[in-house]
């Protein structure tokens, strides 16, 4: 059974949303403050008066896992957890969904027999971190009632990239899948990328195949108005431009 994007039945944080708050583009972590915490369950959550700047750090000593997102509230923002720290982040671009959608819709299109799924929203178990893709493709069904899924399972991890994600889409989540021995992963960029290649159009597509030494290799970089048919994890024509025509 394929699955297009929206809200999973199990939610316990924004499904619409899978975009993290890191630091600026020169490293600095950028202004923060708490306007006051509460607690929920055995974890204190931290309120923030700033949304869009942000790592969190647990407010005790031990790190944070994907198993307290459960106990998060719902608060209409939404939380992810990379190397231990809770990241937490607000709403997507309209063109950043347009995109998202767009791939799902091809996706869905491509996808050889049903023993594929395409997940939207849900959590990536890699031992205690649970970052969220923007969609995920599996090799056998999801459970309906689950919010996240083992990395076992994906074969493809796929990330829109916003102003606001770029480190965590470009560096920091790609890392864990590639830790996790997810094979093929995918960035969709929607503003000019730099270095921009001559004639080069946004959205960009990168895909990148698992190599033998544990990290991902760059094998297509497309841009609008180019398209490229794939083979691998199954037969797919990468058309950037058309991602915006759904």
């Amino acid at each position: 059974m394929r699955r297009l994007p929206g809200p999973h039945p199990a939610k316990r944080r924004n499904p619409v949303v899978s975009r993290v708050f890191g630091p600026s583009e020169d490293g600095s972590p950028g202004p923060r403050r708490y306007d006051r915490a509460e607690s929920r369950g055995d974890r204190t959550c931290a309120k923030w008066s700033e949304v869009g700047l942000g790592v969190a750090k647990p407010m005790r000593s031990d790190r944070w896992t994907g198993a307290d997102l459960d106990h998060l509230p719902e608060n209409g923002l939404h939380y992810e957890v990379l190397n231990g720290q809770l990241v937490v982040s607000a709403p997507p671009t309209t063109r950043h969904q347009v995109v998202l959608h767009g791939m799902a819709h091809a996706l869905n299109a491509a996808l050889p027999d049903d023993d594929y799924e395409i997940g939207y929203g849900l959590g990536v178990l890699i031992g205690q971190d649970e970052p969220i893709p923007d969609l995920i493709v599996t090799a056998s069904p999801i459970d309906p009632d689950l919010s996240r899924v083992p990395a076992e399972q994906v074969v493809l991890a796929i990330e829109v990239v916003s102003e606001s994600s770029r480190m965590a889409d470009r560096s920091i989540k790609p890392l864990l899948y590639a830790e996790a021995g997810i094979p093929h992963y995918w960035r969709c960029e929607i503003q000019p990328v730099h270095p921009q290649l001559p004639g080069e159009l946004p959205p960009v597509v990168f895909t990148y195949v698992l190599g033998t030494d544990g990290s991902y290799q760059l094998t297509h970089r497309v841009s609008a108005g180019d398209t490229v048919t794939l083979r691998i994890p199954f037969e797919f024509c990468v058309d950037p431009a058309a991602l915006l025509s759904v």
